[in-house]
């Protein structure tokens, strides 16, 4: 459900606007790696719970799991710089600098793969039952870390009009309205969490449980990549993270379907049983070690570019028409980006009446904070009863204070919507 933008009154000729969306400015708390560690010390208690529930030494599960988170992140780093290798190609320096973030959790996946191997020989349990406690431990460790992204501005939504956006920061510091991206992620994940704890121990083989997740995480995954604003390079129609979801879900529905008819495992296995759980100290202590991992790899969160921020621009949008008959009028502009014409995030833009103008046209407006580039620009005025009118021009938006202006004249073809300007100086 989307919701008209309100009516902005027009600055006077030469003045700069105030606008409440700017990029924050001043050293910022560190969420992301403080809402990580959070993260990966709630994946130790539960791997610790999941360990005692099921007859594992909890102290090696712990162990194993410690081993591999920096290698996990390490993984994360690696996509990171993968997928956006046109950038590190040119500045391989900033490939270690701590102070250039960028990390994809699905690259901590092939290492832990590797990693799963010996150590569910060193643990004495089923490779499959290594991935049913790791992944329900990386659900939860999960959850706490996308609070971080929701503070720092990672994996940011998109900008959005609607009711059900929240104004939130980007991964530039600029505040808007956007979709609660971090929080529907970590929604995901919370509900996953829960039913895969409720199914623990009751399923036919092990690893089903790490499947299902695989195919629960993927489909909700591949669903919410189109709500965040940083989208990785599109193909065939899909982002990046897009295929890779898809990828896990096959993975995860294929591998049910596989052991569910080929698997003759006993419910019951046997286990490198635990004679006596120790306490907590090894919790403590797993605890403490992850301090100097995150440290490390603090620098870590969505991938930015800060010596090139995107510039960004307030652009005045107005629009004058005949009364064009009963009820209310929508009133739109589209942003398609030259050379490729691809829309932008914020497009299309609504624009909310603003009174009439002397000889009787309606008059709509609206301001909008839109990236520089030039664009193709496709206006549309339309009522139920009325003969939608339309009109498009093209001009770069490469400065502040600018406006473009559509108009249609009294006594004008019904479908006829000429710009009188467009991208020009108020």
């Amino acid at each position: 459900m989307e919701s008209r933008a309100p009516a902005v009154p027009r600055p006077e000729k030469g003045e700069m606007k105030p606008h409440p969306h700017r990029a924050d400015s001043g050293k910022r708390f560190p969420y992301y790696p403080a809402m990580l560690y959070v993260g990966l010390v709630t994946a130790l208690l539960v791997a610790d719970r999941l360990a005692r529930q099921s007859g594992i030494d909890p102290t090696r599960l712990v162990a194993a799991f410690l081993v591999s988170i920096p290698v996990c992140l390490a993984g994360a780093r690696a996509l990171a710089v993968v997928l956006n290798w046109s950038h590190y190609r040119a500045r391989p320096r900033e490939i270690s600098r701590l102070s250039n973030g960028g990390a994809a959790m699905y690259g901590a996946l092939p290492p832990l793969v590797l990693l799963s191997v010996p150590l569910s020989r060193w643990l004495g349990i089923p490779f499959g039952m290594f991935w049913d406690a790791a992944l329900v431990s990386i659900l939860a460790g999960m959850i706490p870390t996308r609070f971080g992204c929701l503070g720092a501005g990672c994996c940011a939504g998109k900008r959005t009009t609607s009711r059900f956006g929240l104004v939130l920061r980007g991964a530039l510091g600029v505040r808007a309205r956007r979709y609660p991206s971090p929080l529907l992620e970590a929604l995901l994940g919370a509900v996953l969490l829960v039913v895969s704890l409720l199914s623990w121990g009751r399923l036919p083989f092990p690893g089903a449980l790490a499947l299902w997740i695989c195919a629960g995480y993927g489909a909700g995954r591949f669903a919410l990549s189109e709500l965040r604003e940083e989208r990785a390079t599109r193909f065939a129609g899909l982002g990046a993270f897009q295929w890779m979801s898809a990828a896990l879900f096959v993975l995860g529905v294929g591998g049910l379907v596989l052991g569910w008819v080929g698997s003759h495992l006993p419910r019951n296995l046997d286990v490198a049983l635990a004679t006596d759980a120790p306490g907590m100290l090894h919790l403590l202590a797993s605890s403490l070690l992850l301090l100097p991992i995150v440290y490390v790899f603090r620098f870590l969160g969505c991938f930015t570019k800060p010596d090139r921020p995107e510039v960004r621009h307030l652009l005045q949008m107005l629009v004058s028409v005949p009364d064009l008959g009963t009820g209310p009028a929508t009133v739109q502009m589209q942003f398609l980006r030259e050379p490729g014409m691809s829309e932008i995030d914020e497009s299309p833009v609504d624009l909310g009446p603003a009174g009439t103008e002397p000889d009787g046209r309606l008059r709509f407006e609206a301001l909008s904070e839109l990236p520089e580039a030039s664009y193709t620009v496709n206006c549309s005025v339309s009522r139920a009863d009325a003969i939608t009118r339309i009109g498009t021009c093209s001009g770069a938006l490469n400065a502040p204070n600018l406006v473009v202006q559509f108009n249609a004249a009294i006594g004008s073809a019904p479908n006829s919507l000429q710009p009188r300007f467009c991208f020009e100086p108020l």
